[in-house]
């Protein structure tokens, strides 16, 4: 018979000892199986890293940086980026990445690229307000395909298949 806990003692914050000890033995199992889990993960995504050109890989992501815009083009799609962080005294901070004949996959509703002024270095600049935070490249049979999640006020996924990746550093915008 499983044993109970008065409600009252819970919302204290007390709980008896035993079922104390249940509850430590759970998170240890769960902690074991979310680290094989997340160990499998990491093998899968070393192995897709595998098909990816270096030219690709080596500039793909970038985290913390402030998307500016994301437009379609004759060429595919081309998003805009403030990259995180200082450039140098020569550079600027913006790239372009072009996913050459570019089509989005999955766009959450909530996801806006739309630009807004915000004062960075004493010198107002639009920014969407969206965040880079992570990606995944994959490549299919036929080009490749990039995951990405932004911080938008809330959490928003973008996925977009293209034939190519091209990434131009230090543009002026």
């Amino acid at each position: 018979m499983a044993e109970k806990a008065d409600i009252r003692l819970i919302a204290l914050g007390y709980l008896p000892k035993s079922i104390f000890k249940k509850l430590e033995k759970e998170q240890k199992h769960n902690r074991r199986e979310f680290d094989r889990i997340n160990r499998k993960a990491e093998k899968a995504l070393e192995l897709e890293r595998k098909n990816i050109p270096e030219r690709i890989l080596s500039q793909f992501g970038f985290h913390d940086g402030s998307v500016l815009s994301l437009e379609q083009s004759d060429s595919g799609l081309i998003m805009i980026i403030r990259e995180d962080g200082v450039p140098y005294e020569d550079e600027t901070p913006y790239t372009r990445v072009t996913f050459s004949n570019g089509i989005i996959i999955e766009r959450d509703e909530k996801l806006s690229f739309a630009s807004r002024a915000v004062k960075i270095d004493d010198e107002t600049e639009g920014l969407s307000g969206c965040v880079w935070l992570y990606d995944e490249l994959y490549r299919p049979e036929n080009g490749y395909e990039a995951h990405m999640l932004f911080a938008c006020g809330d959490f928003c996924c973008l996925t977009i298949a293209c034939d190519d990746i091209v990434i131009e550093k230090n543009i002026t915008i």
